[in-house]
């Protein structure tokens, strides 16, 4: 009789911690995002609510009721101490990653805390034998088990044949790479998202697995917001690998199975299914930058070219990015700022081209200076000799076009050039630039929102061609 209530006992404290963790999560999202990025932190086709902040709040609120109503409703200890972890774990770790994670790179303080979090992995193991007696778990071999072993070869030969269908498949020496390396990382996913929480998970599922695999696939989900592809795949891979877990399987075998699953999508799979892999802020931020960019470009193609064209390219975006309309004088200041940048980016261009390095790149010893460098982070002398460049001519007008190029061609190849060859450089905004600086605008939106803009050198701007 006991255990028929056990099973009848409804799990909704399961849900309650999911959608608790959803709006944590959310609400750093939209914290930590602009209205114009927002729109590309959706994993679903179709804009970003434009009422997300209420219907964040209205989550929050009923996620939390929910959570309230579970503690009233389960006075056992252990299962209020669950609800008490869950509500904190992964719903804090998540918020604040989306909150201080950068959109892309990793700094320093973040290789630190991966560090640590292997670490904890690593004593993890070592209490592995106590844990699965806490839990009342076997122990299971790296092979045993036929589901274990269909559902992985049904993944790999899926994978496979998509890989070889679409062309996509990986060089021998970055799969081999990857294979090597997404162990590691796929061990300490897999205790800060299944190890710490599954004893919690177990506690609040009234003896129902199901209900606890499927509330850790959900969260491992959630994990890997906003990205469809890599959500879909991480629900339907912990759905195994919880299970298994919960059967005695170690966090080992486990981390080995995730990491040749992973290789084999992230080396295999097409970037434009996968997005690159990538999760969280930078996901965002490789989705946004481009749209926003072509976007900007397409509402003032029809302006004339240089200055208009290009304030009225800031102008469209300020709004979404800064919450509000940029002031004329702002724009002036934006545009000299810009017209200094592409001066540095024009010498550079000259500098590095065929035309230089064939007339004095080897008479003077000099190497072929790397096109993916940006000239501010150059060896001495290249970045005060093509620095000179970005200060204006005296007898030039500040953002005068023609006369600049003269000089270049003057100063740096040493001869006079055609209006033809002075045509081919385009006084507007190159769509690359036009990228990055919204990628600028992005980086700098809190303090464009508190001030106008003044300058930014460009060490700061770091425009290329």
């Amino acid at each position: 009789m006991a255990n028929a209530e056990t099973r009848n006992t409804p799990s909704w404290p399961l849900l309650a911690i999911v959608g608790w963790t959803a709006a944590c999560m959310l609400a750093a999202v939209v914290w930590r995002l602009c209205p114009a990025e927002r729109t590309y932190a959706w994993p679903w086709p179709g804009p970003w609510p434009s009422s997300a902040p209420a219907l964040v709040a209205i989550a929050w609120a009923a996620a939390g009721a929910a959570l309230a109503v579970a503690w009233w409703r389960r006075p056992e200890a252990d299962e209020r101490r669950a609800l008490v972890a869950l509500a904190l774990w992964p719903a804090g770790p998540l918020a604040l990653a989306w909150s201080v994670l950068p959109a892309s790179g990793l700094p320093n303080a973040g290789a630190a805390v991966a560090l640590a979090a292997s670490a904890g992995a690593g004593w993890a193991l070592a209490r592995g034998a106590q844990a699965r007696a806490a839990l009342g778990r076997g122990r299971r071999g790296w092979l045993e088990g036929k589901i274990w072993i269909g559902c992985h070869a049904a993944a790999l030969a899926g994978i496979a044949a998509a890989g070889l269908w679409t062309g996509s498949l990986a060089a021998p020496g970055s799969f081999l790479l990857s294979l090597a390396l997404y162990p590691l990382y796929a061990l300490v996913q897999l205790y800060l998202l299944l190890a710490i929480p599954w004893p919690w998970l177990r506690a609040l599922s009234a003896g129902r697995r199901r209900a606890a695999t499927a509330a850790a696939a959900c969260l491992f989900a959630l994990a890997h917001w906003p990205n469809p592809v890599v959500m879909a795949l991480c629900a339907i891979g912990m759905s195994v690998w919880a299970r298994e877990y919960d059967r005695g399987r170690g966090l080992v075998p486990l981390a080995l199975s995730m990491g040749v699953l992973a290789t084999l999508v992230t080396q295999n799979l097409p970037d434009r299914w996968t997005e690159h892999m990538r999760v969280g802020p930078g996901c965002v931020r490789l989705r946004a930058v481009p749209a926003l960019a072509a976007g900007a470009a397409e509402r003032t193609i029809h302006l004339p070219a240089g200055k208009p064209r290009t304030q009225a390219f800031l102008a469209d975006l300020y709004p979404g990015i800064a919450g509000r309309s940029p002031a004329p004088a702002e724009l002036d200041r934006w545009w000299l700022s810009l017209t200094a940048c592409r001066r540095g980016v024009l010498a550079w261009s000259f500098f590095i081209s065929e035309e230089y390095h064939r007339k004095f790149g080897s008479p003077a010893g000099e190497p072929p200076l790397p096109g993916n460098t940006h000239w501010t982070q150059l060896p001495d002398p290249w970045p005060a000799r093509i620095g000179a460049f970005t200060e204006p001519d005296p007898a030039l007008p500040p953002d005068e076009w023609d006369g600049f190029l003269q000089r270049l061609y003057r100063e740096i190849l040493h001869r006079t050039s055609t209006a033809g060859e002075r045509a081919a450089w385009s006084v507007d905004l190159s769509p690359r630039q036009q990228q990055r600086l919204v990628e600028v605008l992005l980086e700098r939106r809190l303090e464009l929102g508190r001030a106008p803009f003044d300058t930014l050198d460009c060490r700061a701007m770091r425009l290329h061609d």
